[in-house]
């Protein structure tokens, strides 16, 4: 039920929906971006040279670093979307307009 009332309230809205999206997922890109930086080839060499840290410790920081990155990009995104829900059933059920009225 709530996933039926969630479609009904966004369909309206799907280029303002992708518009906030992509522009949830540039925002949150840089900080997702952290923790993919371990996925190229040759990266981890490169940084532990470069770090002068042991493989163990790297691997500490590194997991600790792109975990917390990874967070904040998702806590991000979930924010932008939420905020665009909130504002869809505003926007359906009347709320902003009742608040002008009785001010």
């Amino acid at each position: 039920a709530s996933l039926g009332r969630s479609w009904m309230l966004t369909q309206r809205g799907f280029w303002r929906w992708f518009c906030l999206a992509v522009t949830a997922y540039v925002i949150g890109f840089p900080f997702a971006g952290v923790s993919a930086l371990g996925d190229f080839p040759g990266a981890r060499a490169q940084a532990l040279a470069w770090s002068g840290l042991s493989g163990t410790a790297f691997d500490v920081l590194f997991v600790l670093l792109s975990s917390l990155m990874l967070g904040v990009s998702i806590a991000l995104r979930a924010s932008v979307l939420t905020v665009y829900y909130a504002d869809c059933r505003v926007r359906r059920e009347g709320s902003d307009l009742e608040a002008g009225v009785r001010a």
